[in-house]
């Protein structure tokens, strides 16, 4: 199974993440200048109150789908933007994917 991983955890994510079903709903392109603060907030803000530091340029928005005891959770994350990684996420659209949260 494919894997997205993080290495904190966040506000926006469901409560268990890791050991939930999540698909992968879509992936679009965004820049990081076109995200107003409250999205920068949503997106960034781990647990423990800090946020991480998006890069400033292209981003990949990928829309997930976490499937709880509460019914669907959707949420999303952003990642650098590389063409390789555009083309990996895009083929995964569709497919369940695992959850994984290493702390660093």
């Amino acid at each position: 199974m494919n894997v997205i991983k993080f290495t904190n955890r966040y506000l926006k994510m469901p409560h268990g993440v890791e050991h939930l079903d999540t698909w992968i709903k879509d992936i679009r392109m965004i820049h990081y200048d076109d995200l107003t603060k409250d999205e920068l907030k949503k997106d960034t803000e781990t647990v423990d109150g800090k946020f991480y530091e998006l890069p400033h340029y292209s981003l990949i928005r990928i829309g997930l789908w976490t499937d709880t005891i509460n019914g669907a959770f959707e949420w999303a994350t952003m990642r650098p933007y590389n063409y390789e990684k555009l083309k990996y996420y895009e083929k995964l659209v569709g497919k369940q994917v695992k959850i994984e949260i290493k702390k660093c």
